[in-house]
């Protein structure tokens, strides 16, 4: 899967770790303004945050857990998700755990 980058600003660590529970986030044009952080996305994702950013408006996108992964492999220092990545790694463990039981 070929993900792509989308700089965006700060996101509140509850948002982050409501992503991480159910994989759903509205983007205020807020959190979309800046370039403090970076997500890597879906392509079509990234389309349409990018697409909201540029329009200066919010967006509710579906966030998956490799795409989370991902960015955090790709971008630990700038990653939007490092503020939680240890709260997501032990959740994704306990999804990962209870599938396989």
């Amino acid at each position: 899967m070929s993900y792509v980058d989308v700089n965006i600003g700060k996101i509140p660590e509850e948002k982050l770790k409501g992503v991480v529970r159910n994989g759903k986030i509205t983007l205020t044009k807020e959190m979309l303004a800046g370039s403090s952080n970076s997500v890597s996305l879906h392509p079509d994702t990234a389309k349409k945050v990018i697409n909201a950013k540029n329009g200066k408006r919010g967006t509710r996108v579906t966030i998956l857990e490799p795409e989370i992964r991902y960015s955090m492999k790709k971008h630990p220092t700038k990653s939007a998700w490092r503020g939680v990545w240890e709260y997501a790694e032990k959740k994704f463990a306990a999804k990962a755990k209870k599938e396989k039981d």
